[in-house]
């Protein structure tokens, strides 16, 4: 999967949906991880646009700076993307080859930074160091520069191929909505479940929340064909 399922919950909410402006979603965004991180037996929250293994946006065309021809790979050249907090790959489980995590000196008006996948820095850097190297989507200025490279993941489906993928920052990017991961050392992880769902109604009690539940269980889900097929089989 190239991330960490086991001991890992979810929670998404859409602020964006209830008129939530971009700054007042940023501190619905900054109080949940807060209250969440505060709770006993979590080691580490984080939020991304996207749950793992649900899917990602799929995003304009990658020009790497002082190329002409844009990236291409499975016959497509829009490329997906992920918007997350500093910790997410740790949270996760998804290992940094390279370079750094985001951090709060990524701020709007710094310079812009990307996290991109080992699919992506090989199709367009091959053979070179991609730190350091830039970017842009179709029509973006200015140019993203990369400062660190994750271990591909499964990021739609359990079977997919390696893809590209790239990871921006938060604190450069606004998100109607987002996905709260947690990481627990409480087992059964489900028993966190309700102090997850009071700390997020506690900071909006009108705040509807989505897809509560471990990522053993969406994975579980995920994997329903090959079940049921060897269910019949046997």
């Amino acid at each position: 999967l190239g991330f960490q399922p086991e001991g890992l919950l979810a929670l998404s909410v859409a602020p964006g949906d209830q008129g939530y402006d971009a700054a007042r979603a940023r501190g619905y965004y900054r109080d949940l991880l807060e209250r969440v991180a505060a709770l006993p037996g979590v080691r580490g929250a984080a939020l991304s646009e996207n749950r793992l293994l649900r899917g990602a946006i799929l995003s304009r065309a990658v020009y790497p700076e002082g190329q002409e021809k844009k990236i291409t790979a499975g016959g497509r050249s829009a490329h997906r993307t992920n918007i997350v907090t500093p910790g997410f790959f740790r949270v996760a489980g998804i290992t940094l080859l390279y370079g750094r995590d985001f951090a709060e000196i990524d701020c709007a008006g710094c310079r812009r930074v990307a996290i991109v996948n080992q699919t992506l820095a090989r199709l367009a850097w091959p053979r070179q160091n991609p730190l350091g190297r830039r970017f842009r989507f179709e029509q973006d200025k200015p140019p993203i520069e990369v400062v660190g490279v994750a271990k591909d993941a499964k990021y739609r489906n359990v079977r997919e191929d390696p893809v590209p993928f790239i990871y921006l920052p938060l604190t450069q990017n606004d998100a109607a909505s987002m996905t709260l991961h947690v990481r627990t050392d409480t087992r059964p992880e489900a028993a966190l479940l309700p102090a997850l769902r009071n700390a997020a109604q506690a900071i909006d009690p009108g705040m509807p929340l989505a897809e509560i539940d471990t990522m053993t269980h969406f994975i579980s889900g995920a994997l329903w064909m090959e079940r049921v097929s060897a269910l019949l089989l046997g």
